[in-house]
Parts: structure tokens; C-alpha cells; sequence
């Protein structure tokens, strides 16, 4: 699982990852900030 504050970042990264052979790779679509304005809780 990776995630960035927009998803770009993340985006770039998990697409690399699979590009390495991991198999299981979850990019949080739209980041830290789309989490955030669906409401969802965020641990500090």
C-alpha cells in the first residue's frame, strides 16, 4: 500500500513497484487529501 498527499507521487511509485514483480500493490487513489475530504479518520 503506498500513498502520497494527491496520488501522483503514489501513483509513480506502485507503478514501479509491479514493474519490480510485487504482486499485491494498492495506490490510495487521489492521496492523503481525497481520504480526508471523504470524512475518514486520520491517526497523527
Amino acid at each position: 500500500m503506498v500513498y502520497c498527499a494527491a496520488g501522483s507521487r503514489s501513483s509513480s511509485a506502485a507503478e514501479q513497484l509491479k514493474k519490480m514483480g510485487f504482486k499485491n500493490v494498492y495506490d490510495l487513489d487521489g492521496g492523503m487529501t481525497a481520504w480526508r475530504e471523504t470524512g475518514k479518520k486520520v491517526a497523527k
